[in-house]
């Protein structure tokens, strides 16, 4: 849990200096294209990028991030491993970070992406998350960091458990959630 902690608080600073920039780029963009602000949609765009920002931010930050230089291209190899930490010593972290973890931060991209922008189908939401997961993993490689295919892998099944929670959606309630879609 304390790692956890650890990444949320690295994500921060990262908010603190892109998310103004982010903010001003999104209002000359809008202003320029003369398109129709919508304080809910906004919100939740500001919302979304300031998690892909933070997302990125564990990417990149040296101290967030691990600094081993391992890279796993056996698929489903994290499975054995943490099934072999949690039976032999009873270790459930790996399960925690490396499953549980992977799966959860991707999440937000297969909910929020339909729900902020109508066109973001099945397929493209769960395009959208491999794309960045595979970014992030090319990146972590390209950094002499450690890179792993079930991260990869994780990573897109957290975005499609994402956008089966927008699909779960009651009718009703997605009719609320109008003023936040484009």
């Amino acid at each position: 849990m304390d790692t956890i902690i650890e990444y949320i608080a690295s994500m921060f600073s990262y908010l603190i200096i892109a998310m103004p920039t982010f903010v001003v780029i999104r209002f000359l963009w809008l202003n320029l294209r003369n398109e129709r602000i919508t304080p809910l949609h906004e919100a939740g765009v500001v919302l979304f990028f300031s998690f892909i920002i933070g997302l990125f931010a564990l990417t990149f930050d040296q101290d967030a991030s691990d600094q081993q230089t391992a890279v796993n291209s056996v698929p489903f190899k994290v499975f054995v491993d943490t099934f072999n930490a949690i039976q032999d010593a009873g270790f459930w972290e790996p399960f925690t970070i490396n499953l549980l973890g992977n799966i959860i931060v991707f999440m937000p991209i297969g909910l929020l992406l339909p729900l902020l922008w109508g066109r973001f189908n099945a397929k493209r939401a769960i395009l959208t998350g491999f794309l960045i997961s595979l970014f992030i993993e090319s990146t972590q490689l390209a950094l002499d960091r450690s890179s792993d295919i079930d991260d990869l892998i994780l990573n897109t099944f957290g975005a499609l458990i994402g956008y089966g929670i927008y699909r779960c959606i009651p009718a009703v309630t997605a009719k609320r959630f109008k003023q936040f879609s484009r």
